[in-house]
């Protein structure tokens, strides 16, 4: 974030400049950063201004390529609001315009971001065709950034289809290659859902060593998102495995910091996580109570957002919890 933050000063004087030259491709280049910044800063909100202001400048000059990239920024924005099927048509748009510019790394790039909001959707055939198309375009390309941002999808499909033998071989392979090129940040995303998938098998050390990884990585890669989902599997691992008040303490203050991000997707995460540790391991009927009631709370969220991952895992915790059999 202090890079960021650092960073944004410099766009508004670049910014002044521009619109002393009367260079409007420069000033939608700066607009265009400064909502990025913000994204990465997570205010939305004047992210999304910002970002469509550079996207109608970029519109009227004719510059395909920088509108491709405004409507990537604008499809992860809307994501971060809930909004998947708005951020499906903005990153086939952007697709569809690098497909006709020949622009093979930014239509990887497009491709592998719609099929990670296919995967939210739970439409995963589709996802899967758009993340194999984008696999095989990066190697051609040798890409290693697009190569494990793909390989990591095809690990998420596969986790969130119940394979976990498939999402443990991508995963592995996506760590692998981030690890040789140095990117902290894709670490950070691969160890998580490398997290995810040991939790869901209940496999709580290995949880907590993937997510005690991840969470450092996040933190030297400043990636807020990551760090939050990490911290949570290692307090809910603590609160399942070790010490309840203090994990569920943890578990608690995680979700009041997911809440003021404003992610749903993230909420939804730590409230799973928080929901289950007091389902399965609350001291009284109140803790189980409130469990339940989290997870209620959670599981109508997915299904309104359509996050079909979050509330078919939700919908298994609450059968176990009330013995009955998903």
């Amino acid at each position: 974030k202090g890079e960021v933050s650092r960073a944004l000063p410099l766009y508004d004087n670049a910014l002044q400049i521009g619109k002393k030259l009367n260079d409007l491709t420069m000033q939608a280049n700066c607009i265009g950063n400064q909502g990025l910044a913000q994204y990465q800063l997570g205010d939305f909100q004047l992210a999304k201004k910002l970002t469509q202001e550079a996207l109608e400048i970029r519109r009227n000059l004719g510059d395909h390529a920088g509108e491709a990239v405004s409507l990537n920024i604008l499809a992860l924005i809307d994501c971060s609001h809930g909004q998947y099927r708005q951020a499906i048509l903005q990153f086939e748009q952007a697709a569809g315009i690098c497909e006709r510019l020949g622009d093979k790394s930014n239509y990887a790039l497009s491709l592998n971001n719609l099929a990670n909001m296919q995967a939210i959707l739970g439409e995963y055939d589709r996802a899967q065709k758009r993340t194999q198309e984008a696999l095989q375009t990066a190697l051609l390309l040798n890409y290693p950034l697009i190569e494990i941002s793909a390989t990591r999808t095809l690990g998420v499909i596969s986790l969130r289809m119940g394979n976990f033998a498939a999402a443990k071989e991508s995963l592995q392979a996506a760590l692998k290659k981030s690890r040789e090129v140095s990117l902290g940040g894709e670490n950070a995303e691969t160890l998580t859902e490398l997290a995810e998938m040991r939790f869901q098998r209940k496999e709580f050390n290995e949880a907590r060593e993937y997510a005690t990884l991840a969470l450092s990585e996040a933190r030297k890669a400043t990636e807020l998102t990551e760090e939050i989902k990490a911290s949570a599997f290692v307090h809910a691992v603590e609160a399942l495995t070790e010490d309840f008040i203090d994990g569920i303490k943890s578990l608690r203050e995680i979700l009041v910091n997911a809440e003021k991000f404003g992610d749903p997707r993230i909420i939804i995460h730590v409230q799973r996580l928080l929901g289950q540790a007091l389902t399965a391991h609350g001291q009284d009927g109140s803790d189980t109570s409130e469990g339940i009631k989290i997870l209620n709370e959670a599981k109508s969220r997915s299904r309104e957002l359509q996050i079909a991952y979050e509330e078919k895992w939700i919908g298994n915790i609450l059968a176990k919890s009330s013995g009955e059999k998903q």
